[in-house]
């Protein structure tokens, strides 16, 4: 039996396959990453503008210009939105890198 395998999206917003799962969601059409739990891709299904990635963490989905959800990660989305023009360099992003990331209940 093969192994399952997940499409992920590299910081180059290239998709690949792999047998690891990806820990960070995003919405190609917002560049907004965050927890696959998060209830926002829920009202964007809705209005029909969801269209789902997948990362294998927050450094690529930050490297491939995603911003974080100010829904499921309110105190990294408070940092970047505070920034105002100096969000696009990756240097900038080490202060709510540090934050923790919430655990998917499905990751443990």
């Amino acid at each position: 039996m093969e192994p399952k395998t997940y499409r992920l999206t590299n910081e180059h917003n290239q998709e690949y396959e792999t047998t690891k799962r990806g820990t960070v969601y995003g919405c190609k059409s917002t560049k907004i990453y965050g927890c696959r739990n998060c209830p926002a891709p829920k009202h964007a299904i809705k209005k029909g503008t969801y269209k789902g990635v997948f990362f294998k963490d927050e450094l690529t989905a930050i490297k491939a210009g995603y911003r974080p959800c100010g829904t499921c990660l309110k105190a990294k989305f408070n940092i970047w939105k505070a920034r105002k023009d100096d969000r696009h360099t990756l240097s900038d992003h080490q202060d709510y890198l540090s934050l923790p990331f919430p655990i998917d209940p499905v990751d443990l």
